[in-house]
């Protein structure tokens, strides 16, 4: 593993010269994907330089969170789709909604740190959501509890990054890259995918620490997705 990547480094805090060593293994395995007309088209050294303008400028944890609006955002089709009796099992609509809400600010949340303009995120994350099943569902709900008993800021802060990185596992990195990359035009999706594989990387290399450490900075988000955590466990009746 890259040296840069071992010792957690963050890619903001990067060099120019650093970004170049610590995004090549992201853009090696990205070239198996990239058509002949894309590889001969974008300069990966140019493709650096314009991450690093970016790193500086775009990417944090935002304060907002999307759940209510990616919920809002919804077609009639795709919100029938999301709370089918399948995938629930018969709970409430209302229920369901609450829930997708908050997994919808996690999701935004995580998709929203590597600079993604938030109509790219909501339409990215809906995507995703159509992806998680009714197990996988049910056991993040189980993690609702642990975040409305959480008391502390930093136990807050532990108990949401637990949850984003339980979606991550359940997801999967590859389709998280993927669901942006569908939104983003060719230079931008190459740009999005080589930030975001290897920040993950970097968030792997600890264990998650990281992530934590980073996602702690994002107060009013964290503050608000507990909030929406609340109202998701009275809808839901999890005590």
């Amino acid at each position: 593993m890259n040296k840069l990547v071992e010792n957690n480094k963050p890619l903001s805090s990067m060099s120019e010269e650093e970004l170049y060593v610590a995004l090549m293994p992201s853009y090696e395995e990205l070239k198996k994907s990239m058509t002949k007309q894309a590889l001969d088209e974008f300069e990966y050294k140019d493709i650096v330089s314009s991450i690093y303008l970016d790193l500086k400028s775009k990417i944090k944890f935002p304060e907002e969170v999307e759940g209510k609006n990616i919920i809002a955002s919804l077609n009639e089709e795709e919100f029938n789709t999301l709370s089918s009796a399948d995938t629930w099992n018969a709970v409430t609509s209302s229920c369901a909604t609450s829930v997708y809400i908050v997994i919808g600010d996690c999701i935004g949340l995580l998709v929203s740190y590597f600079g993604i303009s938030a109509s790219i995120a909501r339409n990215a994350t809906k995507k995703l959501l159509n992806q998680l099943g009714p197990k996988t569902l049910n056991g993040l709900m189980s993690s609702f509890r642990n975040i409305s008993h959480a008391e502390s800021f930093v136990s807050k802060v532990k108990e949401i990054g637990g949850l984003i990185w339980a979606l991550k596992n359940a997801l999967g990195v590859s389709a998280i890259i993927s669901a942006v990359k569908g939104e983003l035009g060719v230079y931008e999706g190459i740009k999005a995918a080589l930030i975001m594989g290897t920040q993950f990387a970097i968030w792997f290399a600890s264990d998650g620490v990281a992530f934590f450490a980073e996602l702690a900075f994002a107060t009013k988000a964290i503050y608000d997705t507990v909030s929406d955590v609340l109202a998701a466990n009275k809808e839901c009746s999890i005590i």
